[in-house]
């Protein structure tokens, strides 16, 4: 009985301090104005004064606040806020920010943020950001980033001038002086920097696009249809920008019986010799089959050194040297017709382990391109 009866006074002073501060601050919001024309901070189950407001429940400073804000739940600001605002769940500021929002959840400001954002879930500038955007989930920017916006999964901003980095996506809907890094898709309108990803896409570029495929609308692209001493009939579809593009490679050596084919991939950096003569070196491995698609190792690797010539706008001669080397596992498979016949001719050949035959040889290619 006696423990309950303390824990009973407990419960009532806790209640009753708690009811004192709520009172005292929903009924003296702030009494120290400096601002004549300012209006009254409130806090809910907290203490509010002219540079400092911490509250459990929430706090809401009207008009210009130049100071602090600390709540468990909730911050404010219908005006311009210069400080700090930090929430268990989130910050909301009506005007500009020059300073810092930390949110559990979220921060929002309407207009620009001198300073940084950083939250769990979602960060929102409806103007530009002088500092950091730094998310677990989002980022949006109505402006321009001027340094770092860090999320996730998802960045979005008009322009970016330093680094957008995210987990799966950025967007940048006008130009990126800086980086963009994903681990999925890059866009931007305009890429005057770097774009890293899977997958890349821009309007027009001026700098490198680094993934798995790359597409600039106004970029580097080029049609391939060719020759070489090991696939008589090849096709090639080099996509980026001349400083880094991809290749995407099949080929075909027509036999009556079995035909050998390939499929494979590659990356590339190309550069003006003259205004009609470019200059190349690029890097391919391709998976070599027979008849049907072999899962056994058969590859096919290959660096070349082609001269592109420009015979018009669109349409291109290109031929080099290459040297190659084909790796292939000799074991035999049922179903499946062993790669032995490739290439045609080499300049070395060792076997390892009775299973890895390996053969290297110097070779030549020539092809058309278009655009």
């Amino acid at each position: 009985m006696r423990a309950n009866n303390i824990k009973n006074m407990k419960r009532l002073a806790l209640l009753s301090f708690t009811c004192a501060i709520s009172a005292f601050a929903m009924a003296t919001p702030d009494t120290l104005l400096t601002n004549p024309n300012q209006q009254a901070n409130y806090s809910i189950l907290g203490v509010s004064s002219t540079n400092a407001q911490v509250a459990i429940i929430a706090n809401v400073a009207q008009n210009r606040f130049y100071g602090s804000q600390l709540s468990a739940c909730f911050n404010m600001s219908t005006g311009y806020m210069r400080g700090f605002q930090m929430a268990g769940i989130g910050n909301l500021a009506m005007d500009s920010v020059d300073g810092a929002q930390i949110g559990g959840v979220m921060n929002i400001a309407t207009k620009s943020v001198r300073g940084a954002q950083i939250a769990g879930t979602l960060n929102m500038a409806g103007g530009d950001i002088y500092g950091a955007q730094v998310s677990g989930t989002a980022n949006v920017c109505g402006g321009t980033v001027e340094a770092l916006q860090m999320a996730g999964s998802v960045n979005i901003a008009k322009h970016v001038r330093g680094l957008q980095t995210a987990g799966a996506l950025n967007i940048a809907f006008g130009t990126v002086q800086g980086a963009q890094i994903s681990g999925f898709v890059n866009y931007a309108r305009n890429v005057k920097g770097v774009q890293i990803g899977v997958f890349n896409f821009a309007d027009s570029v001026s700098g490198a696009m680094i993934g798995v495929f790359s597409y600039a609308r106004h970029g580097y692209h080029k049609l391939e249809l060719g020759w070489n001493e090991t696939m008589p009939i090849n096709a090639a579809f080099r996509s980026g920008s001349k400083i880094f593009h991809n290749n995407l490679l099949v080929g075909i050596d027509y036999r009556p019986r079995d035909p050998y084919w390939s499929i494979g991939y590659g990356i590339g950096t190309a550069w003006s010799i003259s205004k009609r003569l470019d200059a190349a070196i690029e890097l391919s491995t391709a998976h070599v089959n027979r008849g049907g698609f072999n899962t056994r190792t058969s590859e096919w690797i290959k660096i070349e050194a082609p001269f592109d010539f420009h015979l018009a706008q669109k349409i291109s001669i290109a031929a080099g040297p290459t040297f190659n080397v084909f790796v292939n596992d000799v074991r035999t498979q049922a179903g499946e017709l062993p790669v032995n016949q490739f290439p045609p001719y080499y300049g070395f050949t060792q076997t390892y382990d009775n299973r890895w035959n390996v053969k290297a040889w110097f070779g030549f290619g020539a092809a058309i391109r278009f655009f």
